[in-house]
């Protein structure tokens, strides 16, 4: 621990954070966002907000987050607070796949993560990872098939378009 933000207190981190290929950004899990500096006046300066869904109650968060700086991308999974941690929305949580521009944030897309049918049987798909390939050429999914019977088949790998 070196030095604090100086805005403490003025933009929420929430949790989680990820970081852009290069370090110069810092995504937090509330969609704020910071320049990553060794020079200490530098660091940790806000640099804009990645538009996240709304919720009236506790809002949404990012779960999972993945740039490109080769298709200057930013996709990122959301969940809403509010529905994942109760106990009576399990089927809608974590299903967003939000993508951006990267050099300026705008939002580009906002997709919902669609159920799939495994032997006839529909399972609601709960995002966990969003991840690029090396090229930025291709978006991988990592999620989790709510209800699925089978640990064994309960989580897939998606190729996304």
């Amino acid at each position: 621990y070196l030095y604090d933000s100086p805005y403490h207190g003025e933009y929420a981190m929430c949790s989680n954070l990820w970081f852009k290929e290069d370090g110069s950004t810092i995504y937090t899990a509330c969609g704020n966002t910071l320049r990553s500096s060794s020079v200490k006046a530098n660091d940790l300066i806000y640099a804009g907000r990645l538009a996240l869904s709304s919720d009236s109650t506790y809002g949404y968060r990012i779960v999972s987050l993945s740039q490109s700086s080769l298709v200057k991308e930013v996709a990122l999974i959301e969940m809403n607070s509010a529905q994942c941690l109760s106990a009576y929305e399990p089927l809608s949580c974590k299903t967003h796949l939000n993508l951006y521009e990267s050099d300026f944030l705008n939002r580009s897309s906002v997709r919902s993560i669609p159920p799939v049918s495994v032997g006839g049987v529909g399972y609601a798909q709960e995002g966990r990872f969003v991840f690029h390939s090396a090229d930025g050429s291709v978006k991988w999914l990592i999620s989790r098939l709510v209800g699925m019977p089978d640990p064994a088949s309960e989580y897939q790998l998606v190729r996304l378009r």
